[in-house]
């Protein structure tokens, strides 16, 4: 049973919402089983008219008590205070690892300097999935990252954490998970997940992005399979990708086939041009 002393020590655990709902449900549960006591008709089961007493909240027979309804409300508004308090950490963890420009990047901080940039952060605001991918390609220091990331933040703040990659730490932990693969049995290290682990993973995140495509120099067949599969699923389920770039579709489809590219080209596709705003800071 939930006390008030128990609400307001996880008051410090959880949000001033979240804990509204919780003391809520707990007020109605409390005034229920105040109201069950006290009331003159608890004399029989109303179920099978078997006697009841006042301090027993159910029968023999297994029916539910008229407050089981508010009690499991309690349990509902508990478990949803505690994934967003799961959620907020993933979030905060999430924001950690991409660094401090996920704190600054939003769409309200991007200033367009040209059409093409408009173009972009309209393209950008608007995405929300459909068509399955949004690619951003052009010169380095153009925004792309910044409206990456102000995606992210879009989505994040709904309770949906997207995983943020770019293809250096991709391909790097691929790589890790490749070498750790070919060790011997007794050596291999049991907390890293396999290559294949680590594509299923990257194909079924609801939201993917991936920044710096075709900034790894190698062009290792198995690692350009690799992305092809990642793009090749993401295609076939439908889930939302965003994808930035220095490169152009042609350089894509040499580096990595013109399937990929092809695939990619499903999705909308823009240009962003214009000066490195980075040396203008």
């Amino acid at each position: 049973m939930l006390t008030c002393s128990k609400t307001h020590t996880n008051r410090r655990r959880y949000s001033p919402a979240a804990m509204t709902e919780v003391e809520a449900a707990a007020a109605a549960y409390l005034r229920a089983r105040d109201q069950v006591r006290r009331s003159a008709c608890w004399g029989s089961c109303w179920s099978c008219g078997a006697p009841a007493s006042a301090s027993v909240l159910s029968c023999r027979c297994g029916a539910p008590s008229p407050i089981d309804a508010e009690y499991e409300a309690i349990l509902a508004a508990v478990k949803r205070a505690n994934h967003l308090r799961e959620y907020r950490a993933a979030r905060f963890s999430a924001m950690a690892a991409i660094g401090v420009a996920a704190r600054w990047s939003w769409f309200r901080t991007f200033q367009p300097a040209n059409a093409s940039q408009t173009a972009a952060v309209e393209a950008a605001r608007a995405f929300n999935g459909s068509p399955w991918s949004l690619v951003l390609s052009g010169p380095p220091g153009v925004g792309k990252t910044h409206l990456g990331l102000a995606i992210w933040n879009r989505i994040s703040r709904r309770t949906c954490l997207g995983t943020w990659l770019t293809e250096p730490v991709a391909e790097r932990q691929w790589r890790a998970a490749m070498d750790n693969q070919f060790l011997p049995r007794a050596d291999r290290d049991p907390d890293q997940p396999s290559p294949d682990d680590l594509v299923d993973q990257w194909s079924s995140v609801p939201w993917l992005f991936l920044d710096d495509l075709g900034v790894v120099p190698s062009t290792r067949a198995a690692w350009v399979a690799a992305m092809g599969e990642v793009v090749h699923q993401r295609e076939r389920q439908h889930r939302p990708t965003v994808i930035s770039t220095n490169l152009t579709s042609r350089d894509i489809s040499d580096r990595y086939g013109p399937r990929f590219v092809s695939r990619l080209l499903s999705g909308k596709c823009l240009r962003v041009e214009g000066d490195d705003r980075r040396l203008g800071k």
